[in-house]
């Protein structure tokens, strides 16, 4: 009877992944790429109206090719406001600040490429009913717990509306600064399939609704008197919630945004690559122009909670 070893020999196993191993040659070398003029735009009411062109460019150009001898004109309401002077570095501002309800079409003329625009509404604000902070809103697999807040805001029903939710805090120390968002549990967000706060009205039947969105909190801890008796508190930094009502455009842009990133970017033990390109409103050119407009909170000072 013929018996076979359990062990296989380490230099045979060496010789097998060798001849298994997958040898192809990488091109490192790309066609002559053609670059194409970039314009983008975030028309956001009450703020000047400022248009940024370059050139689009090769993965390894460095620094970005900037466009200062273009010509830029904005209309309003089919209206010509009139041409923006240039202010370097790219960009062209206007004196003339945006304002909420207005149809903004931008043109530009880029020497030796075909006319460029691109059209977009800045919606009104909509300002929340109510705002609710939560001081103990989640629980993770750890154990440890997480603040949110919850907004109530009104529905148009008769339009489909775009809205994006970002939460900031303040220390003594620091300026207002975003907070980054624990997963979301909101049927609404959930509905949307990305981990964005950025959602539509479309699937809202009542004239309101009521969203949570939590939040991961940097707080601070002290307590309440002297020993023996004393309750140790967990004390959270002041918030302001921005609801923002942003464009069909801008709500296409920002999901689409978050594509392109986690292909930049990608995690290889999740899954292969995937290139996904960016959303662009822009004619004969790349980018965006995107209207939006932010109704802010009044700052809320939470209450500490015993630990």
């Amino acid at each position: 009877m013929v018996r076979f070893s359990r062990f296989f020999p380490m230099s045979g196993l060496a010789a097998l992944l060798l001849l298994a191993g997958c040898r192809e040659l990488v091109q490192d070398e790309f066609p002559d790429f053609t670059p194409v003029p970039a314009v983008n735009s975030y028309l956001a009411a009450d703020s000047l109206i400022k248009v940024h062109v370059s050139l689009s460019g090769k993965l390894d150009t460095i620094p970005l090719t900037l466009v200062d001898h273009a010509t830029v004109s904005c209309y309003v309401n089919d209206t010509l406001l009139g041409n923006l002077p240039h202010a370097g570095n790219g960009y062209y501002h206007s004196n003339a600040k945006a304002k909420a309800g207005n149809i903004y079409r931008i043109r530009v003329t880029v020497p030796g490429f075909p006319e460029i625009t691109a059209t977009d509404t800045i919606p009104e604000p909509v300002k929340l009913l109510a705002v609710e902070h939560i001081n103990f809103a989640e629980i993770n697999e750890e154990g440890y717990s997480y603040p949110g807040v919850r907004i109530t805001f009104p529905v148009d029903r008769k339009k489909t509306q775009y809205f994006q939710v970002m939460i900031r805090d303040s220390t003594l120390f620091s300026s207002w600064r975003l907070k980054p968002l624990c997963e979301f549990k909101d049927p609404l967000l959930l509905t949307e399939g990305l981990p964005v706060a950025v959602f539509s009205t479309g699937n809202i039947m009542d004239s309101t609704y009521t969203l949570q969105v939590d939040y991961y909190n940097a707080s601070s801890y002290g307590y309440n008197g002297p020993p023996p008796d004393y309750v140790m508190l967990e004390s959270y930094y002041p918030i302001t919630v921005d609801f923002i009502s942003i464009s069909w455009h801008y709500y296409q842009y920002l999901k689409q945004l978050h594509l392109y990133n986690t292909g930049r970017f990608p995690d290889f033990q999740f899954g292969p690559y995937h290139a996904f390109p960016l959303y662009s409103n822009v004619r004969n050119a790349i980018g965006i122009v995107a209207g939006y407009s932010v109704y802010r909170s009044e700052v809320i000072y939470p209450e500490p909670r015993k630990r």
